[in-house]
């Protein structure tokens, strides 16, 4: 019997800032693993199979990093709020109609609760819903709730001052929802504490509330953050910590190189350098790639990935967060964190409780007494799996891409390198080709063209490695991909963030650059997938960008477009906005073309079809037919390059999901012979 949960990820996480600005709740660190993973573990031990997370802030990167849930042992789908909808509003959207009971956990605690023991109580009591209870000494950040001496709930308060607290026994934001509870959340905005519940409780229906034993803590700002940590190091929380536990309380994973004094509890991620003379323990936790230097004390501490500590540095119950660097003699007192990439002067001091947000930079021997912050509407700039992304010469600066060129010099093979023809863009790619010739690498320069050819470029002609950097809204993006065309991952991945974070070398010999134009080799690649009544047919090609016109003016002359009013009007952007117009009828969006392809392919007989990750929750309702299914595929899974065949030599799903033309004209040659 399937049990469901929904875990709730789409919390922006304000009283987390300046954390958050880095990745979102779900994902930030404890005990080097995300919160996230000790959810979906719990979830799959106490036998709830299928999990539906919904999604807001980031949810790109969260989807990413859980997938289907396969490796999890558990089925996982994913449902993104465009606007944020409540906590109950995003649980009905997310749900819709459902037979049975469900879980709803939030996507930012830790916990050990037995939720199968929760579920038992709560079929024996029939209650509409049941909240998973716990008792806290402080309970005014909380929504405090009373119970009777049958656990049937009395009263809510949301969150109340010390002179309203009634109890000490608060919600966790742990519920069973019947049906019924359910189809009681209204349209639009609703909150489960605030509106749904007291408005039950109104109604008469019968709200159970179970006092739980275990651990419990919801990591919503820094100060329960580091608890959490604490609690994780020292067991007092059932969660299985990254690495080997070499000796008691202390956790070490591969490749971490200790020559310092570690006092448990402690975690050493991969990669980590603990140098002689160093003391790092108390409940601190090192990420991947950190460097504690010589004579340095750490403690209680939690430095993210690839955190730079200089010598002589004293850090106490502080947060640093990734790429972090604390140059010698400095001293971050109790409470204080810094965000991604900030820089901390020698012998400077950062106060308790004070927080800086990233890219700052606080100079040599400054005392810095309040919060550092400056006004930031962007993304903050983050080398995160196969992309970068920043703001143009404020987060994603000409040394950097520089720096990243180096970098891609020592992935063994020429680089394939375009951009979208914006100046921002070909400026960074210009400085990209400029660090990677230094470093001794081959270039093969494809000049403004679409992220589709280059991905054509690199598995077809030459490379074994390519970046394509575009302008998306205010922010510059690089993709990295490899050589089959898909996103970097894996050992590839960790190599380029090795190259990445070791100080560049130039080569003796600058290396070669080509420059090549290999769109007329992609649409003859392209047009050899099509049938013959496609390449004949009534169409208008309209590109709006310089990234397409060289593709546009290459697939008018291969499908011999010349005449009058078009029946369809495939509309070409700078870099994956794509819209097909039909001539009487609405646009189709990009969301719906995977689906219908989905459904065509399946029609014509198939039984399976491999969709990526990132495609499977808008196309896996099409899938209707008998004997058909569809197998979900994260980046770089062997079976993602299943052979399919459109006409010409068979290529793998993989590159049919990787090429957004390719989908678009597949549907059109479809509709064009219905």
């Amino acid at each position: 019997m399937t049990q469901r949960a929904v875990i709730m990820a789409g919390g922006q996480g304000k009283r987390l800032a300046p954390l958050t600005a880095a990745c979102p709740k779900p994902l930030v660190p404890v005990a080097n693993r995300p919160v996230i993973d000790y959810i979906l573990e719990l979830l799959k031990e106490h036998e709830f199979t299928d999990v539906t997370l919904t999604l807001h802030y980031r949810a790109e990167d969260i989807i990413t990093h859980v997938g289907d849930g396969e490796r999890y042992g558990l089925c996982v789908d994913h449902v993104v709020e465009h606007e944020p909808l409540g906590t109950a509003g995003s649980v009905k959207q997310a749900l819709g109609q459902i037979s049975e009971s469900t879980l709803v956990i939030s996507g930012d605690c830790l916990t050990d609760f037995d939720l199968a023991g929760l579920l038992r109580r709560h079929r024996r009591t029939e209650a509409a819903v049941s909240l998973a209870l716990t008792r806290v000494d402080n309970p005014v950040e909380y929504g405090v709730v009373i119970t009777d001496k049958e656990g049937r709930i009395q009263r809510f308060l949301e969150k109340p001052s010390w002179q309203e607290v009634f109890s000490d026994t608060i919600n966790t934001g742990i519920y069973l929802l019947e049906p019924e509870a359910i189809e009681a959340i209204p349209p639009g905005i609703c909150d489960f504490s605030r509106d749904l519940f007291p408005r039950l409780l109104e109604q008469g229906a019968v709200l159970s509330g179970q006092v739980m034993t275990g651990y419990w803590c919801d990591i919503g700002d820094v100060s329960q953050y580091r608890q959490a940590q604490q609690a994780a190091l020292s067991g007092r929380v059932g969660v299985r910590c990254a690495g080997q536990q070499v000796r008691p309380g202390v956790w070490v994973q591969e490749g971490a190189r200790i020559e310092g004094e570690l006092v448990p509890p402690v975690a050493v991620g991969r990669n980590a350098v603990v140098k002689q003379g160093a003391v790092v323990g108390g409940g601190s936790c090192l990420g991947h790639g950190v460097y504690i230097g010589t004579g340095s004390r750490i403690m209680g501490s939690v430095l993210w990935q690839q955190v730079k500590v200089e010598t002589e540095v004293e850090a106490n119950q502080s947060v640093l967060c990734d790429r972090a660097v604390v140059q010698p003699r400095s001293v971050l007192c109790p409470g204080s964190v810094l965000g991604h990439a900030v820089c901390c002067g020698t012998g400077s001091r950062v106060g308790p409780d004070i927080k800086v947000w990233p890219r700052q930079e606080i100079e040599a021997g400054w005392r810095l007494e309040r919060h550092l912050r400056q006004p930031v509407r962007w993304p903050e700039p983050l080398l995160y799996r196969s992309r970068v992304e920043g703001v143009f010469n404020r987060e994603f600066l000409v040394e950097d891409a520089c720096r990243l060129g180096r970098a891609l010099a020592q992935m063994e093979g020429p680089v394939v390198m375009a951009d979208d023809g914006t100046a921002e863009a070909s400026t960074i790619a210009s400085a990209l080709m400029a660090g990677t010739r230094a470093g001794g690498g081959k270039v093969v320069n494809l000049g403004t063209t679409w992220p589709e050819v280059t991905r054509f470029a690199v598995r077809s002609l030459w490379g074994r490695v390519a970046a394509h950097v575009m302008k998306v809204g205010t922010s510059l993006r690089l993709l990295l991909y490899d050589e089959v065309g898909e996103e970097l991952t894996g050992a590839k991945q960790r190599k380029f963030e090795g190259a990445w974070d070791r100080e560049g070398t130039s080569a003796n010999a600058c290396g070669p650059c080509i420059d090549a134009d290999v769109t007329p080799s992609y649409t003859s690649w392209l047009v050899g997938r099509l049938p013959q009544s496609l390449r004949e047919a009534d169409m208008d090609l309209r590109m709006d960008a310089a990234g397409s016109r060289r593709l546009g003016e290459c697939l008018r002359h291969a499908l011999k477009q010349a005449r009058g009013a078009p029946a369809l009007c495939l509309r070409l952007g700078p870099h994956g906005v794509r819209q097909l117009d039909f001539a009487r009828g609405p646009t189709v969006t990009q969301e719906q073309i995977n689906a219908l392809a989905v459904h065509l392919y399946l029609g014509e007989g198939h039984k399976q079809m491999v969709v990526p990750v990132r495609w499977a929750s808008t196309v896996g309702g099409v899938v209707e037919r008998a004997g058909s299914r569809i197998l979900v595929a994260q980046p770089g899974d062997e079976i993602s390059k299943t052979l399919m065949s459109l006409g010409g030599e068979p290529f793998g799903q993989n590159i049919f999901w990787q090429d957004d033309v390719l989908r678009l004209l597949y549907c059109i040659s479809h509709l064009g012979t219905q």
